[in-house]
């Protein structure tokens, strides 16, 4: 790395140690962050001009950026609560204010039983919710969703069983499932501040 002196002249600058980590890790993951990131280009619904309030853009952009660095925990973290925080957006359009309070897995019932989203979207969103929750709130160790027993199902049926390859993808499919919740959702908001559903 280099910087001008007072005089202009170009001196090269010792990284130090925290510097230097960073550095190496950029060149070692650049080809994985990069392909990351052309993935989440191909599947960003570009067509769509998302209006929303601002916490909502940060969860879609950190949720992007935690996805495209490795990150892939944070991402479905992050993923589930944009798509909990667009449910809610949409209940509170068509005026259904307790159905906006209720818990995740209520949301998911709610638009399954008034089909606003297919089947198997919704068992995608609602398996994603399951993934993420030993990672936000303490489980037995015999939980099925617990990182241990995933790894040995896996393992059982001849599959990628480390825990990094499993939330790698997870994170893929939180990340998918992110967009078309933010194309979908959006378009339906419009709808529904015109036509309310039936209760």
């Amino acid at each position: 790395m280099t910087q001008r002196n007072l005089f202009g002249k170009r001196e090269k600058k010792q990284l130090d140690a925290f510097e230097q980590f960073l550095v190496e890790r950029d060149r070692n993951t650049l080809m994985e962050r990069a392909e990351r990131l052309r993935f989440t280009e191909e599947i960003y619904p570009h067509d769509l001009f998302i209006m929303t309030d601002n916490e909502s853009a940060m969860l879609l952009e950190e949720a992007k950026l935690s996805y495209v660095n490795g990150e892939f925990i944070s991402t479905m973290l992050l993923c589930q609560a944009y798509i909990d925080r667009r449910f809610q957006l949409y209940f509170e359009a068509v005026n259904l204010k307790k159905q906006a309070k209720g818990s995740m897995e209520q949301k998911i019932q709610y638009f399954r039983e008034h089909n606003l989203m297919p089947d198997f979207v919704l068992s995608q969103i609602d398996l994603l919710r399951k993934k993420r929750n030993p990672f936000a709130h303490l489980k037995a160790v015999e939980h099925e969703f617990n990182m241990t027993w995933r790894t040995l199902d896996a393992v059982r049926a001849e599959r990628p069983g480390h825990p990094q390859y499993l939330v790698y993808e997870d994170a893929k499919i939180a990340i998918s499932l992110m967009y078309l919740v933010a194309s979908r959702i959006s378009r339906d908001v419009d709808m529904a501040r015109l036509r309310p559903p039936d209760e």
